[in-house]
């Protein structure tokens, strides 16, 4: 009878349970369908993305490419144009190297003035690592040497990048070698050449070329 009786109660709390899950499952159900629905689309609109994103990533390169390619055919006005179509449209790593090789094509056709002007527009980039501004400003500033300036605002900043740990320290003493030449200051222009020669790490065309310098300004 005992046995009979277990039975009997197994059987109501199943029924119990069934009933209590019934219970929760039309209460809840529709949320668990949801969540769900939620996670299905979420993982299929990422892979989505992910798709888009490639695609995009991909055109982007071939347009690069393409405006690379016409740079080294020699079709520089028409590479320059390209690559700042490039520069105005995407404000990715794409963006930011197609400025730069289109301030290096202008530099190349003789356009120092509109050289700077990009080198300048990237030493203020928001997004570019700061390293790669530093460069801008060097490049720019050696591009406003080109032209009749001595003082800029990229010349101007190139002492801020004469600390031993800014990877461009020396091209930017260099720079300001020359800028102190420019503008007539005989003694700065030693200085900062005499600098690099006595700086081991001063990569050897660089010292090569202060060496040279140091021997010019010295000659009566």
């Amino acid at each position: 009878m005992a046995e009979e009786n277990d039975g009997i109660f197994r059987e109501i709390e199943e029924e119990l349970r069934h009933e209590k899950a019934s219970k929760l499952w039309r209460a809840y159900g529709n949320y668990v369908i949801g969540g769900a629905l939620v996670l299905v689309l979420g993982v299929a609109g990422m892979q989505a993305w992910r798709s888009y994103d490639l695609k995009q990533r991909t055109a982007r390169g071939l347009t690069f490419d393409q405006a690379r390619t016409l740079g080294v055919e020699g079709k520089t006005a028409q590479a320059i144009a390209a690559f700042e179509k490039i520069a105005k449209e995407k404000s990715d790593g794409y963006g930011r190297l197609a400025r730069f090789r289109e301030a290096g094509l202008m530099a190349k056709n003789g356009d120092a003035a509109g050289a700077a002007a990009a080198y300048q527009t990237l030493s203020h980039q928001d997004g570019l690592a700061p390293q790669y501004r530093d460069l801008a400003v060097v490049l720019g500033a050696l591009q406003e040497l080109n032209t009749s300036a001595t003082s800029t605002p990229l010349i101007d900043r190139l002492p801020d990048l004469l600390d031993a740990n800014n990877p461009w320290h020396h091209s930017a003493r260099e720079a300001l070698a020359i800028a102190d030449l420019k503008r007539g200051d005989r003694a700065g222009a030693i200085k900062n050449f005499k600098a690099l020669v006595d700086d081991a790490t001063t990569p050897q065309g660089v010292a090569q070329r202060a060496t040279e310098m140091l021997n010019t300004i010295d000659q009566p």
